[in-house]
């Protein structure tokens, strides 16, 4: 293989060669580049620190509890227990407040909305 092709190679594996996530044989293959090649060598290395400040430097994202909740309902995942759990009165799911004849649940705009009667709560930009 030349030197270029490896080149081309190592830098199309490069984000799952740094996760550990490439194969076995494609790894040492790599590896052995890596040996030889002092520009790829540089690249590798100052893509690893690079992830290593963000980690150590980055601040944590949080969400406010309704885009959460939100979020987590739409995913169709668990919602995680909050001291803030909700910033609505009702949860999607809910009986409807207004006619008790549907269940609440959002609609495209963030409200959650009864399909029954049109009852709406919430919804706005957060």
């Amino acid at each position: 293989m030349s030197e270029k092709h490896d080149c081309g190679l190592m830098l199309s594996s490069l984000v799952e060669y740094i996760d550990g996530t490439l194969r076995e044989e494609v790894c040492r293959e790599i590896e052995r580049h890596l040996r030889d090649c002092e520009n790829c060598r540089v690249v590798v290395n100052t893509l690893r620190k690079t992830i290593e400040i963000y980690q150590v430097t980055a601040e944590p994202d949080t969400l406010p509890a309704d885009v959460r909740q939100r979020l987590f309902y739409r995913l169709e995942l668990p919602n995680e227990p909050t001291e803030t759990n909700s910033a609505l009165a009702h949860q999607p799911g809910s009986l409807c407040p207004h006619c008790h004849q549907a269940r609440l649940d959002y609609d495209g705009t963030l409200t959650l909305r009864c399909p029954a009667c049109g009852y709406a709560e919430g919804g706005g930009c957060t």
